[in-house]
């Protein structure tokens, strides 16, 4: 008897793994880092940026974290991206001294608790949005679960649980984003294409601008940040 309740442990400590098992992510002494930031309102929160150590996939990588914050209500978003062991400590030797710096072009919202972080490229035109509804009491209790959770959003991955991509090429065509006087050029145009974001009641919505000026459209989204619609603004007569 006493043998068999033995193998009956055994064999469910193999069949239900714990969580609280996994190896933690740990700090890289020296990359953290806190920037001020502001939304468009006004709002003050905080930008967020760190090195983790962890063990993934049965290899030892380093993960960077970028996160935004807001003290007192305790909103959080963070996205990572993980780097071998080889290639992090190759590329961190050539990095420049920390400073806080603009990331480029984006339209940074917190609406009714929620973050969303919206980008707008022109190689595969398209938006990206990174969004999160997590909150925590205090910054030491989010990068907590963030060092059990690493890989939940880590870009680029279409299983990211923070990111949802919105195709443009579709309803706008290549041509909106190419000058017209580059139409029989090969070479590559890159320019920033988002003018502007917001939230109308319980959906999002977005404007984007074409290469050559007035050429603008609306992209609708719905609460789930999934796309409703696009709208071309009418030429001017």
């Amino acid at each position: 008897m006493k043998h068999q309740t033995v193998v009956t442990v055994a064999l469910l400590a193999i069949a239900v793994p714990l969580r609280s098992e996994t190896p933690k992510a740990t700090l890289v002494a020296g990359t953290d880092h806190t920037c001020p930031a502001q939304l468009p309102n006004g709002t003050n929160y905080e930008v967020h940026y760190r090195t983790l150590k962890a063990r993934w996939n049965g290899r030892e990588v380093y993960v960077v974290v970028n996160a935004y914050y807001k003290p007192g209500s305790g909103e959080f978003l963070y996205y990572s991206s993980i780097w071998s062991e080889e290639k992090y400590l190759h590329d961190s030797k050539e990095q420049a001294a920390w400073t806080c710096k603009p990331t480029g072009r984006h339209v940074v919202l917190l609406e009714n608790a929620e973050w969303a972080d919206f980008w707008a490229l022109t190689i595969a035109p398209r938006i990206e949005v990174y969004h999160s509804t997590l909150r925590f009491s205090s910054i030491g209790e989010a990068w907590r679960y963030v060092s059990t959770h690493f890989d939940d959003c880590q870009l680029p991955s279409s299983r990211a649980k923070c990111y949802d991509e919105i195709p443009l090429y579709k309803d706008l065509g290549s041509e909106f984003f190419r000058p017209e006087r580059l139409r029989f050029s090969a070479g590559p145009y890159f320019y920033d294409p988002l003018v502007s974001a917001k939230k109308v009641g319980n959906s999002w919505q977005l404007e984007v601008k074409g290469a050559d000026e007035p050429n603008r459209a609306l992209v609708f989204l719905d609460e789930k940040f999934k796309l409703v619609k696009i709208t071309r603004f009418p030429a001017p007569k």
